[in-house]
């Protein structure tokens, strides 16, 4: 009997996220191919995604009141051990934190190690960038959602990595079905402040003053809520803007909505905007590092990419794309063509491919 090959996937956690979701689909696809996959949740024992009954899961529990050097020593110790008693062949680390730790867990082991960058490299602390950069170069490969991400690091880690685009969220609704869309604009993220989410609102503000009857649906939740409120009110629009909170089936609504916009100032790949434009929505994005937008979006093919926090421009194209429905039906044609090269049939591919 063949031995079948073990890969485990390393993670703070599996809590709603975009990293999340993507380490989600590829286990649950990669067991489709005969796989042992297991995943270690680092810091939170929590699990967000629908996964599949043969995926296992372990939590690297560890005691939060110990000083954080002893800490993370033992967590070390304690993952090294899990994946040497569990004939782990690959291990799979998503996100910088857990890149880290899964990197020191595995010297002078035979398991072969690949990292995954998901957000912006250059937002790290200079003390992270040091302890990343240096650990990188111990690592079997890397794998980066896009190119810019991919040139933040040495050619020595370049010449080792490869860039591969999130999965998009299968049985998505189609925008295209719906025949009369609601006067509305709609957007989906984490409420942090790289989501430049007042930057939006004052764009949306200028929309307003031509489209009055336009809302703004914002879909998601997190710190910045209180002071997106607050904005809200200053720029009168409490009756303009619906704060939906979070729910993982925004998209029944956003189907029924005319445009979706992304205000980021910086991001990895979007999940949202990649599942906007897979139902088939006309898409506004800023064109912000590190460069994930750019991977997606054909500017004025299949989308509007708009220079970061500028609102007049944002605006403007807000109308353009508002007050022209041909416009709006053919960015909708071009947009949902992503289905045919980021399916996660694909994506997984891809993935495996690399790893062998």
């Amino acid at each position: 009997m063949i031995n079948k090959k073990r890969i485990a996937i390393t993670i703070p956690s599996l809590a709603m996220g975009g990293a999340e979701r993507v380490a989600t689909e590829l286990a649950n696809e990669f067991i489709k191919h005969e796989i042992e996959v297991s995943i270690i949740l680092l810091d939170k024992n929590e699990i967000y995604y629908p996964l599949s009954k043969d995926v296992k899961v372990y939590f690297n529990a560890y005691n939060e009141k110990q000083k954080k050097a002893k800490r993370n020593k033992e967590r070390i110790k304690k993952l090294k051990k899990w994946l040497l008693d569990n004939s782990i062949d690959t291990v799979i680390s998503f996100l910088t934190s857990a890149n880290i730790l899964t990197i020191l867990a595995t010297r002078n082991t035979n398991i072969k190690v690949y990292v995954s960058e998901r957000s912006d490299p250059n937002k790290a602390t200079s003390k992270i960038k040091t302890i990343r950069n240096f650990l990188y170069r111990f690592c079997d490969g890397a794998i980066f959602q896009t190119e810019d991400a991919k040139k933040c690091f040495s050619k020595k880690i370049q010449d080792k990595s490869i860039v591969i685009g999130n999965p998009v969220k299968e049985n998505l609704p189609k925008w295209k079905n719906v025949i009369e869309h609601e006067e509305s604009i709609i957007t989906a993220v984490r409420l942090e402040k790289s989501k430049n989410i007042p930057m939006l609102l004052e764009a949306f503000s200028k929309v307003q003053k031509v489209y009055s009857n336009y809302q703004l649906i914002i879909f998601g939740d997190g710190p910045e809520r209180n002071n997106i409120e607050q904005k809200i009110q200053e720029l009168k629009l409490k009756d303009k803007v619906l704060l939906k909170g979070k729910d993982s089936l925004w998209h029944s609504k956003a189907i029924q909505t005319c445009v979706f916009v992304l205000s980021s100032d910086y991001e990895g790949m979007s999940n949202s905007l990649l599942e906007a434009m897979a139902m088939g929505m006309p898409v506004i994005s800023t064109d912000h590092p590190i460069g994930g937008a750019k991977e997606l979006i054909v500017d004025g093919k299949n989308g509007f990419l708009v220079p970061v926090n500028n609102v007049a421009v944002l605006a403007n194209k807000l109308i353009q794309l508002i007050q022209n429905k041909e416009l709006q039906e053919s960015f909708s044609k071009e947009a949902e063509k992503i289905n045919e090269t980021m399916n996660i049939q694909i994506i997984a591919k891809k993935w495996l491919n690399y790893l062998n």
